[in-house]
């Protein structure tokens, strides 16, 4: 092909995109105002429509004003909204409809890191330890298991420190932290000791979600061994 007729073709296919792309927006505003209160209400509340997922830059080109206001938030306390929709030149309609939705839901929260004040004062860590007995052991001193924690309700942050007594360094295979409650088994999340160690310290850093797990006792620790394979030695990890 040509450089004439590149030009051409580019020419033709820009054409084509803005006269698709202004045949949509009409197409497009004219679907919205039909899911409109055909009595003429200010707005209306419009979820789950694929048209809607196209985002606020249609609409914008549309000439419909709409506005998102927070709607609550899903299992993993990740903020959700829903989105107001009007008719043109309704944004003051809007506004009030976004007011009183907010007034009577009452979906606002603060986030974790603002936790209720104690005499005016933020809430200090939390120290607390937590101790497992490991069965199964022939040696005459009993084993145990011992970790201690440090929890900062502002940040999230979990410090900890393990050590492991009355056992070989090559008899442990590993330390988790994990997921359950009492005589329940869940997934192993955050490995506090490697094959072969007796000591270990680190931090992870808790999602908002998983503190509520730690403060109702629904983490479990579980020390992992050449004769307790399936983790036998655990412990509920219970902040005091």
């Amino acid at each position: 092909m040509s450089f004439a007729g590149s030009l051409l073709l580019v020419f033709a296919l820009g054409l084509a995109s803005l006269v698709s792309g202004r045949l949509f927006v009409g197409a497009l505003k004219a679907d919205l105002l039909r899911r409109l209160d055909p009595a003429g209400a200010a707005a209306s509340l419009v979820l789950g429509t694929a048209i809607l997922t196209l985002g606020s830059v249609w609409l914008s080109a549309a000439g419909l004003p709409a506005l998102t206001v927070p709607a609550g938030f899903t299992r993993d306390l990740l903020p959700a909204g829903v989105e107001l929709l009007g008719r043109a030149f309704a944004e003051a309609r809007l506004l009030a409809l976004a007011y009183s939705f907010e007034r009577a839901a009452h979906v606002r929260r603060p986030p974790f890191s603002t936790p209720a004040l104690s005499g005016r004062k933020p809430p200090s860590p939390i120290e607390f330890e937590s101790t497992a007995a490991i069965p199964g052991q022939a040696s005459a001193r009993p084993a145990s298991f011992v970790v201690r924690f440090i929890f900062d309700p502002l940040t999230g942050a979990l410090q900890y420190r393990a050590a492991v007594a009355g056992l070989a360094a090559d008899e442990v295979r590993a330390a988790w932290l994990q997921r359950g409650g009492a005589g329940e088994r869940g997934p192993a999340l955050y490995q506090v000791l490697a094959r072969g160690e007796l000591l270990g310290a680190g931090t992870v850093m808790l999602p908002p979600a998983e503190h509520a797990t730690l403060r109702e006792g629904r983490f479990y620790l579980a020390l992992y061994t050449r004769a307790s394979p399936r983790g036998e030695a655990r412990v509920q990890v219970l902040p005091k």
